[in-house]
């Protein structure tokens, strides 16, 4: 009995380790990628007079999240006035180019997301093409 309850603790043990591993890889990467990301909106900012809230890692769910701020009360109007296809297309508008140092940090996994914002509120949040 205690040979089994030695064998399970040294496999919750690994799996717990291997977890975290895995977890810290990912932080890493998400990190790098946010760098990236960060460092296109400060040479490339976002069009007309939007402008880069926060440019956040969020490893458990593979994604870098650039908050933008749409302040222009006839682009909050029109935005909120077109069809959710469309509101995805104008978000995409404010996604980075992707270059190749951004290309490698994203990797196969990690994805950038975009999310408009007005009134402390979200407009449309989009994928970004890779």
């Amino acid at each position: 009995m205690n040979t089994l309850k030695t064998i399970l603790s040294f496999v919750a043990l690994s799996s717990i380790l291997l977890g975290v591993t895995a977890c810290g890889d990912n932080t890493k990467q998400t990190n790098t990628a946010a760098s990236y990301v960060a460092g296109y909106y400060n040479s490339n900012p976002p069009p007309r007079d939007w402008a880069v809230l926060a440019v956040t890692p969020v490893p458990k769910d593979d994604r870098v999240l650039v908050q933008i701020l749409v302040s222009a009360p006839n682009d909050i109007g029109k935005i909120k006035s077109i069809s959710r296809m469309e509101q995805v297309a104008v978000a995409k508008l404010a996604c980075p180019v992707v270059f190749p140092e951004l290309r490698d940090a994203l990797g196969a996994n990690l994805r950038v997301w975009v999310e408009l914002r007005a009134n402390n509120k979200t407009l449309v949040e989009s994928v970004c093409p890779q």
